[in-house]
């Protein structure tokens, strides 16, 4: 029931919507624009990667110098490769966002919106990209917060 008042409430906003393809042009014109400064966002965190790296290589010199303990040194390395994980995975999500966001099944819905100007079905990703949060009361009242400015 709930799912259904919803898809009703999303349905009727999206009927008042005057130009949605001017919206998905829009973030057509966002995603073109991260990925124009992707190279240089790329480099800069590989070389965070080769500074962290050499701050691993040099804590254990410090440690066959005899500078550090075998527990400092350790302490620094685990946190020279969490730092590096880190960075790796940032690296991983520029190149390829969808593969953590999901954006596929948000581009999947948004076509669906173009071709039909409105959604037949409710699915978890449409909910969780676009509603923020829902209020149930108890006098049987609900109110829907959607996330995005047009709705």
């Amino acid at each position: 029931m709930l799912e259904q008042i919803i898809l009703d409430d999303f349905n009727t906003l999206l009927a008042k919507l005057e130009n949605p393809e001017a919206i998905l042009l829009q973030e057509e014109k966002k995603e073109a624009g991260r990925t124009s400064r992707l190279p240089n966002q790329s480099n800069a965190l590989r070389q965070q990667i080769k500074i962290f790296k050499a701050k691993k290589d040099r804590a254990y010199e410090d440690y066959c110098d005899g500078l550090i303990s075998k527990e400092d040194f350790i302490r620094y390395r685990k946190r020279y490769e969490d730092k590096i994980q880190a960075i790796e995975q940032q690296i991983t999500f520029l190149h390829n966002p969808s593969a953590v966001t999901g954006n596929s099944a948000t581009d999947e819905w948004l076509t669906q919106l173009l071709q039909k100007g409105h959604l037949n079905k409710l699915t978890r990703n449409i909910v969780i990209e676009m509603v923020e949060q829902i209020d149930i009361y108890q006098d049987h009242t609900i109110k829907v917060i959607y996330n995005h400015s047009p709705f």
